[in-house]
């Protein structure tokens, strides 16, 4: 998956919508299903992209999508 910034290892819960193009409850669903999401302090949210990466990868689809009519 291109990202837009591909040498970070965590971004910030509110950053990472826009970086996936999804939206943000999208991404949170993303994040938890991946076990990706990191707690520090109070209210430092991270997500780790190799982890969120390495989940989506499982859904990739590799033959041709249908074309649009």
């Amino acid at each position: 998956m291109k990202r837009e910034i591909d040498q970070k290892k965590f971004v910030r819960l509110a950053d990472g919508p826009e970086i996936y193009d999804v939206s943000y409850n999208t991404f949170v669903k993303m994040a938890k299903a991946a076990h990706a999401i990191h707690k520090w302090g109070s209210g430092v949210t991270l997500i780790n992209t190799a982890d969120l990466d390495r989940y989506l990868e499982h859904y990739r689809v590799d033959e041709p999508l249908p074309e649009e009519a």
